[in-house]
């Protein structure tokens, strides 16, 4: 994926990933992809939970090859950042390559814009019109579908015009699209 943005010409200032994304691989990957700055939620692991943890707290962290079926080579060592997030008293494990000039706080609140993107995925499958059809087509779209209504929902919220959404069901599409034309897709 990273390749293929850097294809169109996108510049990646930094790239923050979730906890789920966490492994070895991942790891190397970033390291090997040349990417200058990058921010992932490590898990704790037996290793971490050991040590007193503080806020500001920066360490390199090598994988151990005894404890995985891995090799020497196949390890990888990184920089973890300890963030201590006040509003949800948790301490976050950030493994970064970026710079010590960074604050803990700094790394927290870039790691924190993530949220954004989910939330407009999760809320953009709200205004998904359900289907059980197989078609790709189809599918891809009522995905697309629902993000430009999604996003004419939130173009209309920024105009501070208040809207209740109650529940949108957009199973009546039937009225912008020709009947033969879905027939033959459905």
């Amino acid at each position: 994926m990273v390749e293929k943005v850097r294809t169109l010409g996108i510049r990646i200032r930094y790239l923050t990933l979730d906890g789920g994304f966490f492994s070895i691989d991942t790891m190397r990957f970033l390291k090997e992809s040349g990417l200058k700055k990058y921010i992932l939620h490590m898990p704790s692991t037996r290793k971490v939970k050991k040590m007193r943890l503080s806020d500001g707290m920066r360490f390199k962290y090598r994988t151990n090859h005894h404890h995985h079926q891995r090799r020497e080579l196949e390890q990888v060592s990184f920089d973890v950042v300890v963030a201590y997030d006040r509003t949800k008293d948790y301490y976050y494990l950030m493994a970064t390559n970026m710079p010590s000039l960074y604050k803990s706080s700094t790394l927290l609140k870039l790691y924190n814009r993530r949220w954004g993107i989910e939330t407009s995925y999760r809320m953009c499958n709200q205004f998904l019109i359900r289907t059980t059809s197989k078609k790709y087509i189809v599918r891809l779209f009522y995905y697309l579908f629902a993000c430009l209504i999604y996003n004419a929902w939130v173009t209309y919220n920024e105009q501070n015009i208040p809207v209740i959404v109650v529940q949108m069901k957009l199973s009546l599409l039937w009225f912008v699209l020709n009947d033969n034309y879905m027939l033959e897709y459905a």
